[in-house]
């Protein structure tokens, strides 16, 4: 076929097929020329394609530095880039954690993992003066890691939109990569400081997350994010929360947030932030 990608059930990896029609008059160099840019997409995509964290960085410390750093090795592997470096620097800081969140509720761990000294603020590799930055490490299929530290932003707006781009779910929806278009574009929102984040659906209406966070809804049974099965990524305060049981996973629909109670939006730099729900921007 002319253009065909395609995965044998066995196999792990896509194959991705060029070919031409000839007719009578059809010249080789020419045919050929079109079968090489036909395919030119792949190296064009694969020379942008990284994995990245982006981490809460206060002065030598990292909130969750472990957890982002092996959501990274995690997607590193299934997605084939070289993890050597990676690997090096997981296996430096690496250690075991004592926590006990009896009697704590939602409101009181986020005052304790964002506001103050705790276990899970983890060594850093790399300081900064300010007392709160934002470190964005990139791994890059070759192996090699990058990093830069951001200015900290304080959030100026609370609005929470919903885009009317609905998100279909790919083998990359679970994975943090530089592939994030719909997201990226969408980000020029709350960085003009319009919104705190934009949610996102796919076609059949389940929620699924912000462009920068995860969502969470309090009903009277308790708290409840999307589910990973819809196409998402698990973001690593959801990721906490759900192993130590202070939230739930459920399929949500657009309809459950004019029936929660509150709408919280979550991720590892900023923790749980109430919104308020505003439909257009």
């Amino acid at each position: 076929a002319i253009r065909t990608l395609f995965k044998r059930q066995n196999e792990d990896f896509y194959r991705y097929g060029v070919g031409s029609g000839l007719v009578w008059d059809s010249k080789k160099k020419q045919e050929f020329k079109e079968l090489k840019l036909k395919s030119k997409f792949l190296k064009a995509s694969a020379k942008d394609f990284y994995l990245f964290e982006t981490m809460l960085l206060k002065k030598d410390k990292i909130l969750f530095l472990q957890e982002h750093l092996q959501r990274l090795l995690n997607s590193a592997l299934k997605l084939g880039f070289k993890t050597q470096e990676l690997k090096a620097l997981l296996a430096t800081h690496t250690q075991e954690r004592k926590c006990d969140f009896k009697n704590i509720n939602l409101t009181m761990l986020d005052e304790l993992l964002f506001r103050k000294d705790n276990a899970f603020l983890d060594t850093s590799f790399i300081t900064s003066k300010e007392d709160n930055a934002l470190l964005r490490l990139k791994l890059l299929k070759n192996g090699k890691l990058e990093s830069e530290i951001l200015p900290f932003t304080p959030n100026s707006s609370k609005t929470l939109f919903i885009s009317q781009e609905s998100l279909i779910k790919d083998d990359l929806s679970f994975h943090k990569s530089s592939l994030r278009k719909p997201f990226e574009t969408h980000s020029k929102l709350y960085k003009k400081g319009l919104c705190y984040d934009i949610l996102f659906c796919d076609d059949e209406g389940h929620l699924l997350e912000g462009s920068r966070s995860n969502l969470l809804l309090e009903f009277d049974e308790g708290f409840f994010t999307p589910s990973l099965e819809n196409g998402l990524l698990n973001g690593i305060y959801r990721s906490f929360l759900l192993k130590h049981k202070f939230i739930k996973e459920k399929t949500l629909f657009k309809d459950d947030l004019l029936r929660a109670k509150k709408i919280f939006m979550l991720n590892s730099v900023r923790g749980a932030v109430e919104v308020s729900l505003k439909e257009k921007f």
